[in-house]
């Protein structure tokens, strides 16, 4: 399974990513979550307050320009998926977006 967006606007220049810190999932969201990122190799470590995704090694992100009211970016993993990462302003937490089909379907 291998997710794929298609942005028609500019990304910028990589950056290694090791982890996020998000908003706790609720509790049917964040188990398809946790499948979902476990099978691309990252770690979800629910912390009750909030969950930390920690990445494996070689997962980069782009910023996508132009920005919106939250700065977004382009995260891919080392085996090709890639998921969206939206960064509020002032709040401290990510949001991910994945495909919606990935989501829809469990792995």
């Amino acid at each position: 399974m291998q997710s794929s967006f298609h942005y028609p606007h500019a990304l910028a220049q990589t950056e290694a990513v090791t982890c996020i810190r998000t908003p706790p999932y609720p509790l049917q969201w964040g188990r398809r979550v946790r499948v979902l990122l476990e099978l691309h190799g990252c770690t979800f470590i629910n912390e009750g307050s909030s969950c930390l995704i920690e990445f494996p090694t070689m997962t980069i992100k782009q910023e996508i320009w132009p920005r919106a009211l939250c700065v977004r970016y382009l995260i891919t993993l080392p085996d090709g998926y890639q998921i969206m990462e939206e960064q509020p302003p002032g709040e401290g937490y990510s949001s991910l977006g994945f495909s919606e089909s990935d989501l829809i379907k469990p792995p």
